[in-house]
């Protein structure tokens, strides 16, 4: 019997994942606010801003494979856009991101199209540390780890601050459930001295064990980018378009606070 846990989708969704599984088997991996609702909604937490959309990568090999996937796609119902690689299949909206061996020597996707550029610095790294859920039609799905879109989330804003706000918003509720989102025993299991720092709250506590799982599970390069941007904006404070973007309408200062802690924990 397949132990892997149930995932619940939308319909159109579900078909979408299941066209694309046919193709690729279980080569790619959800990430963005798909993975997040999935994850949350596995411990029985509401996320705070719900979305249709799901954002893959699709690990593959050149741009003649991903010419093929996209013509499979399209003889199946999948409707291109102005977008090189978002899809509609009928109410769902799926962003397709290729990484693996077509990836440059930068990690980065150069689209023949219309010579945009996209980082994927940190797929690699999401993809080996997955989990793995199956669906109803008993499709394997692997979705990046709470840690992992942390780390994704921090890259894909700073290529592009103005346009993804929606990004350190999210690492911000991801910190705030980390604990009750299925990592409560092991960090008294196993972080245990993680529980005396000062002071200790629950937010502080799930900043750190992200940061200590990242150094567990992220190689060196995208290690160091995150630590990189991270640094790089708290020494601009208040002045940092990402803390008031993370913070909202919240304490800047307890945003600040957070990535502190967690990057006190990366090292």
């Amino acid at each position: 019997m397949d132990k892997k846990p149930l995932v619940n989708l939308e319909k159109d969704m579900l078909e979408g994942l299941d066209h694309l599984g046919k193709v690729c088997g279980d080569d790619f991996i959800i990430v963005g606010a798909a993975a997040r609702d999935i994850l949350l909604q596995q411990h029985n937490i509401r996320p705070v801003r719900a979305t249709r959309d799901a954002d893959l990568g699709v690990r593959i090999g050149s741009w003649d494979a991903f010419k093929k996937l996209r013509g499979h796609l399209i003889s199946v119902g999948f409707k291109e856009t102005k977008v090189p690689h978002r899809f509609h299949y009928k109410a769902a909206i799926f962003d397709i991101m290729p990484f693996g061996d077509i990836l440059t020597g930068k990690s980065e996707i150069l689209w023949p199209e219309d010579g945009k550029i996209m980082n994927m610095l940190g797929f690699d790294d999401a993809f080996h540390t997955a989990h793995q859920f199956r669906t109803s039609t008993n499709l394997t799905l692997r979705i990046a780890s709470l840690s992992s879109l942390v780390l994704l989330k921090v890259i894909a804003w700073n290529d592009r601050p103005t346009e993804r706000p929606q990004d350190p918003q999210d690492i911000n509720t991801i910190i705030k459930n980390y604990l009750d989102a299925g990592h409560f025993d092991r960090f008294y299991d196993e972080h245990s001295d993680l529980s005396e720092m000062d002071p200790y709250t629950v937010e502080r506590a799930g900043a750190a064990l992200i940061g200590r799982d990242l150094q567990r599970l992220c190689s060196h390069n995208p290690l160091e980018k995150i630590k990189q941007i991270l640094e790089r904006e708290l020494q601009l404070a208040d002045g940092s378009r990402y803390f008031q973007q993370m913070a909202g309408a919240e304490n800047l200062a307890l945003a600040m606070d957070l990535v502190r802690v967690m990057l006190s924990n990366m090292k």
